[in-house]
C-alpha cells in the first residue's frame, strides 16, 4: 500500500468520525444540551481545519455552529467574535451578497437585538432587508427571515406601524407560497398577533390567535408548549375583551394539559385551577368555583401545615362561597334580573355604565347600557381599590338603588361631570354577580385574584 493511499484511507476514517460527531452535535442542540454540544464542536473544529483548511465551507459552518451554541449559552462576547469571523470569511470567499453571507448577517442582527443594542440591530437589519430583496428577491426565505427579524426589533421598540406593515408583507408572501399550517406561516401569524398586543387591538389579536390555536392543536397537540403558549395569549386577549365563557374553554384545556404533564400538586396545575376559579366567579358558576377551591384546598393541605397562610386563605374563601351559595346556586332578585338582562352573544355585547351628570351634592345616578364590540363606543375603564363593605355607598342604577363600596362611590363622584354624562366600564357594576348578596372574596395568595 502506498503512502498516498494510506493517507486517503486515514482521512476517510477521520471524515466519517467527524460526520458522526456533527450529527451528534445537532441532536444535543435540539435537546438544549449546549455545554455538551460546545465540547464536541470544539473537538471537531481543529480536525476540519486540518482536513479542509480554514476557508472551506464545512469549516466555516462549524465555526458558525459553535458561535450559535455559545450565544445560546449567553457567552455573547466569544460567540459574537466567532460570528463576526464567519461573516468576514463568507464575505471574502463567497461575496457580501451570497445567500450564506446574508444568513450569517441575519444571525448578527438577532444577536444585537438579544443584547438590546437596538439602534445597531435596526440599522444593520434595515440594510440587510434591502440587500436581500436586491440580491435574492422579496419572496426568498432569507429575505423573509431578515424581514421578520426587523419586525421583532420594531415591535420591541414600540414602532408598531412599521412592524405591522412588514409583518403583513411577510405573512402575505408566506400564505401565497406555503401551506396555511406551515411552521413559517404560523410563525408570521404569531408575530402579527404580537403587534396587535402592542397596539391593544384585542379583537384582532383574539381572532388571529384563534386560527393559530386551531392549527397548533391539530399539528402539535394540546400538550405541546407552543400550543399552551398560544392558549395563554388567547386567554389574555379574551380577558381584555371580557369574553369569560371563551376564557373558560381555553383555561380548561390548559388545566387538562398541565394534568397530563405533571402531578396534581404541581404549580402549573394549581395555577391553572386558580385561573378557573376566577373565571367561575366572574361568570357566576358558583358550584364549579366551590368544587375547584375544595380541590385546591385538599392539595395545599397535603403540602403545607394547616395554619399556613395559603391554606387559611383558601379555607376562608371556601367558607364565604359556601355561606352564600350552599347549593352552588346564585339567588337572583327580580330587580337585578330587570337591570342585568342577558348579554347578546351574537353581537358580542358588553355592558357599560353611563354616569349621569350632576353637582357634587346630588345623588349618584347611572344607567346600564349594552354595546356591541363590533361597533364600540368610546369609554373609559375605571381601576380602583375595592375596599371593605363597611359604610357602603349608594348608586341609583336604572332607577333602582344598589349598594356599592365607599371607595367606588368616591371614585364615581370625582369622575362625574357637571355638564355631561360620562361613559365608563366598572367591573363591580358592569359584570353581574349580585354584589348585594356576596361578600368580597379576598385575593388568593397563589398569584391570582378571584375577582
Amino acid at each position: 500500500m502506498s503512502a498516498a493511499s494510506h493517507i486517503d484511507t486515514a482521512s476517510q476514517v477521520i471524515q466519517l468520525d467527524v460526520e458522526k460527531k456533527l450529527r451528534r452535535v445537532d441532536d444535543l442542540v435540539r435537546q438544549g444540551r449546549f455545554e455538551h454540544a460546545r465540547v464536541l464542536e470544539e473537538e471537531i473544529l481543529p480536525v476540519l481545519i486540518r482536513l479542509h483548511g480554514l476557508e472551506d465551507e464545512r469549516t466555516i459552518e462549524s465555526i458558525e455552529t459553535l458561535s450559535s451554541i455559545l450565544l445560546n449559552m449567553q457567552q455573547n462576547d466569544r460567540g459574537g467574535k466567532l460570528l463576526d469571523a464567519v461573516i468576514t470569511l463568507r464575505s471574502e470567499i463567497q461575496g457580501k451578497k451570497h445567500r450564506s453571507t446574508l444568513a450569517s448577517v441575519a444571525s448578527k442582527v438577532a444577536q444585537l437585538h438579544i443584547l438590546r443594542r437596538t439602534p445597531e440591530a435596526e440599522l444593520l437589519g434595515s440594510k440587510l432587508v434591502e440587500l436581500c430583496k436586491e440580491s435574492l428577491g422579496p419572496e426568498d426565505a432569507a429575505t423573509l427571515r431578515a424581514t421578520s427579524n426587523l419586525v421583532s426589533i420594531y415591535t420591541s421598540k414600540g414602532d408598531y406601524d412599521n412592524a405591522e406593515k412588514l409583518c403583513r408583507e411577510v405573512l402575505q408572501i408566506r400564505q401565497k407560497t406555503l401551506p396555511y399550517d406551515d411552521i413559517d406561516t404560523v410563525r408570521s401569524m404569531v408575530n402579527l398577533s404580537g403587534v396587535y398586543f402592542g397596539q391593544e387591538r384585542w379583537l384582532d389579536a383574539s381572532s388571529l390567535l384563534e386560527s393559530i390555536f386551531t392549527i397548533r392543536r391539530r399539528t402539535l397537540g394540546d400538550e405541546n408548549e407552543l400550543t399552551i403558549k398560544v392558549a395563554r395569549q388567547l386567554e389574555h386577549a379574551y380577558e381584555k375583551l371580557g369574553h369569560w365563557k371563551e376564557i373558560e374553554t381555553v383555561q380548561l384545556l390548559i388545566l387538562s394539559s398541565a394534568r397530563k404533564s405533571h402531578e396534581e400538586g404541581h404549580p402549573r396545575v394549581q395555577n391553572a385551577m386558580i385561573s378557573l376559579v376566577r373565571t367561575y366567579i366572574k361568570t357566576g358558576a358558583w358550584k364549579n368555583a366551590i368544587e375547584m377551591i375544595e380541590k385546591l384546598l385538599n392539595i395545599k393541605k397535603g403540602q403545607l401545615p394547616s395554619d399556613h397562610p395559603e391554606v387559611l386563605e383558601l379555607r376562608s374563601n371556601l367558607e364565604i362561597l359556601l355561606d352564600k351559595f350552599p347549593n352552588g346556586e346564585h339567588p337572583v332578585s327580580d330587580v337585578a334580573s330587570s337591570i342585568y338582562s342577558p348579554l347578546n352573544q351574537e353581537t358580542r355585547s358588553i355592558r357599560l355604565v353611563s354616569i349621569e351628570k350632576g353637582s357634587q351634592d346630588s345623588a349618584l345616578r347611572a344607567n346600564l347600557l349594552q354595546v356591541s364590540l363590533d361597533n364600540p363606543l368610546s369609554y373609559e375603564a375605571l381601576s380602583y381599590i375595592w375596599g371593605g363593605k363597611s359604610n357602603p355607598g349608594l348608586l341609583k342604577l336604572n332607577g333602582h338603588e344598589m349598594t356599592i363600596t365607599s371607595n367606588l362611590q368616591d371614585a364615581l363622584m370625582q369622575l362625574r361631570s357637571e355638564t355631561q354624562d360620562r361613559l365608563l366600564w366598572v367591573d363591580a357594576i358592569c359584570i353581574y354577580s349580585d354584589r348585594s348578596s356576596i361578600k368580597h372574596l379576598r385575593n388568593l395568595r397563589l398569584g391570582a385574584s378571584i375577582f
